[in-house]
């Protein structure tokens, strides 16, 4: 009898963004790392003489900013909309979902994001030369966020 460990390895071709009053289509998500303080406190010995730890967290796990990139055409303009309350200093974090999506449109992972605030929303410059879309970056800074699938 073994165990088996299920595979957490996804390919996406895009990510679906939804936070209370937007969806987005993002083309690249990266910045997912979760950060935990340990600290290991010794105990007693052991009977070799070795020192026995005991294992404890300390403080609360730290998330990294996830780092959201999309074509201008497919952006919500609720987004555009949550960046302007920002500027005016109306911080309303926002919880929802992040769907890493497959080539056919079918979801490869979840996430569960709880309170996400926008702390960067820029536009690469784009000219008349530049035959693609501008580009749309936005930087989340997350409470939290779990796998859910």
């Amino acid at each position: 009898m073994g165990t088996s460990v299920p595979d957490t390895t996804v390919s996406p071709q895009h990510a679906k963004l939804e936070l209370t009053g937007i969806t987005t289509i993002f083309n690249s998500v990266s910045g997912f790392s979760v950060q935990l303080d340990v600290q290991a406190l010794p105990t007693a010995a052991a009977a070799t003489g070795d020192p026995d730890y005991s294992y404890r967290m300390s403080g609360l796990p730290q998330y990294g900013d996830l780092q959201c990139e999309a074509q201008l055409k497919t952006t919500d303009t609720a987004l555009f909309a949550w960046w302007d309350e920002i500027a005016l200093g109306k911080l309303t974090p926002k919880d929802g979902t992040l769907t890493l999506m497959g080539p056919t449109g079918t979801p490869q992972a979840a996430f569960t994001i709880t309170g996400a605030l926008m702390s960067t929303l820029e536009i690469s410059a784009h000219g008349l030369d530049n035959p693609t879309y501008a580009t749309v970056s936005v930087t989340l800074n997350c409470l939290s966020y779990e796998r859910t699938k």
